[in-house]
């Protein structure tokens, strides 16, 4: 997974996430941080933690909502990335480069005294993790960590429902110059993704292509749901944005 980050994906993955225009897309996620969550606004001020913030998407959706948010990555390429970003855009994030199934690093170079009131896991991150059991222990540890009277938010592919034939092949992004496509293979508990990227070269008038491809887990919500409940979490609100699915949940008294 790191190595086809580092390799392959690293140079196109927020163009191939949110297109061209980055500071649309953050207000695009701080609006659905609003609607998902209606008192997140009330957290301005308080520290927040962005675990697989990748390029910083969701890490400025929260800094945009005036908290002070870290986030953990382990592919450095984006974590330099999120740091113009958020030059760019006038705002302000802490980065840290680390595994986040290592608690340690949610809190390195902090005081420890304050704990975060927001605790968010976006997009592929919990796909990434190498089996459920991880999940399961991911989200318990993160019950600790969070305030008590704040909330933890994911967002995940729901992949119950196998792809087959066809449908298999999903054209994700495309522009005159780059071309993505993903070739999904299924197996009951994973999902080999094959990811081919066509680029095209000014100079050479010619077309590059990138190919490579990993192992993620297969994500359900009954998984996650169930994963939530036996760390202690209780559910508050779940919706659907753009082929994700997003879930609030509060540590439960």
């Amino acid at each position: 997974m790191e190595e086809h980050y580092a390799t392959v994906l690293a140079p196109f993955y927020t163009w191939s996430l949110i297109g061209d225009d980055f500071g649309a897309a953050v207000d695009t996620e701080v609006q659905r941080f609003k609607d998902l969550c209606p008192a997140i606004p009330d957290l301005a001020g308080a520290d927040a933690l962005d675990l697989g913030c990748g390029s910083g998407l969701h890490s400025l959706a929260l800094a945009k909502l005036g908290m002070r948010v870290r986030g953990v990555d382990l592919c450095q390429q984006l974590l330099d990335e999120m740091a113009q970003h958020a030059s760019d855009l006038g705002l302000s994030v802490t980065a840290a480069r680390g595994d986040i199934m290592n608690p340690a690093i949610w809190t390195e170079g902090s005081d420890g005294a304050t704990q975060p009131a927001v605790i968010t896991c976006m997009g592929d991150t919990l796909s990434h993790l190498g089996s459920i059991q991880e999940v399961e222990a991911f989200l318990a540890s993160a019950y600790p960590q969070l305030r008590q009277d704040g909330m933890l938010l994911l967002s995940y592919r729901d992949q119950e429902v196998e792809l087959v034939g066809p449908a298999r092949v999903i054209p994700v992004r495309s522009s005159p110059t780059r071309i993505h496509t993903c070739f999904l293979e299924f197996e009951p508990e994973h999902i080999h993704v094959n990811d081919i990227f066509h680029q095209f070269d000014a100079d050479s008038q010619a077309w590059t292509q990138h190919v490579g491809g990993f192992t993620k887990l297969r994500i359900t919500t009954s998984l996650v749901i169930t994963a939530l409940e036996a760390a202690g979490f209780e559910i508050q609100a779940q919706n659907t944005y753009g082929g994700m699915s997003y879930v609030c949940a509060t540590p439960l008294h």
